[in-house]
């Protein structure tokens, strides 16, 4: 099965370097400031940066390798390697570190869920140049934007003390499943199930190249562990009354 490399705008190409990073540099100010409130170890903080940093940059020179690009072998190694990417960072989020990150300000949990807001228009413009298929994007199946869109809105009001916690859990509960429906999707796009279509326009490959990988890699494994730490937080006993205060549980 042949599949061409994509040819992305260079703005396109520097939307995927950024984002990423900025994301885990995020996540690492977070970690940092959750392990001194939490008084757990640096070494806690030190073990994550370098899983994460470690993972990046993994998947990262694999991709550049071309080792990831090997269609033939169902299914593709960016696959596995997703699926390991994820369950890193949501070991993470259901860890010590987790249970710390989960005692930050409620409404910075649900605000660092903004970042799917830029990251769905780098992927509709991606579809729009033809570099990722449709059915990807807000044009086709993918309704995550709508997460990323009202994390803007509600973590303002979590801040401000007036969202209900009946509200959060149902935000939080939409924004796992439309996390779970795209990701569905381009599993079911890739080889070698390829349900969309077995041409490159439809066929979720271009993710098997720098600097895609860490779509999958980085920004879903990070929205993943980013609605584990708030279930954590919404579901804990102690938890409940501190909700609407955006105070962090004792």
């Amino acid at each position: 099965m042949d599949f061409s490399p994509p040819t992305a705008p260079p703005l396109l190409i520097s939307g995927f370097v950024f984002l990423p990073m900025l994301v885990v540099l995020v996540v690492l100010i977070g970690v940092a400031s959750a392990v001194r409130r939490a008084g757990l170890s640096q070494r806690s903080y030190w073990l994550v940066a370098v899983l994460l940093v470690a993972a990046m940059a993994g998947s990262l020179w694999l991709a550049v390798a071309g080792l990831l690009a090997q269609f033939d072998s169902p299914p593709p190694l960016f696959l596995p390697l997703t699926a390991a990417s994820i369950a890193l960072w949501v070991g993470i989020a259901s860890s010590r570190v987790g249970r710390a990150l989960a005692s930050l300000p409620l409404a910075a949990l649900i605000g660092f869920h903004a970042f799917r807001l830029p990251l769905e228009l780098l992927m509709h413009a991606a579809a729009s140049a033809g570099v990722m298929p449709v059915q990807m994007s807000f044009s086709g199946w993918n309704f995550d934007i709508v997460t990323g869109a009202t994390a803007v809105l509600i973590a303002p009001l979590t801040a401000l003390g007036v969202a209900p916690r009946r509200l959060l859990l149902a935000w939080n509960a939409l924004g796992s499943v439309t996390l779970l429906v795209i990701v569905a999707i381009a599993v079911a796009s890739a080889p070698p199930w390829l349900a969309f279509g077995a041409d490159a326009a439809h066929a979720n490959t271009w993710v098997a190249y720098a600097p895609f990988i860490w779509l999958p890699t980085v920004l879903v494994a990070a929205a993943a562990a980013g609605h584990v730490v708030l279930w954590r937080r919404l579901l804990r006993a102690d938890g409940a009354a501190s909700i609407v205060s955006n105070r962090a549980p004792a």
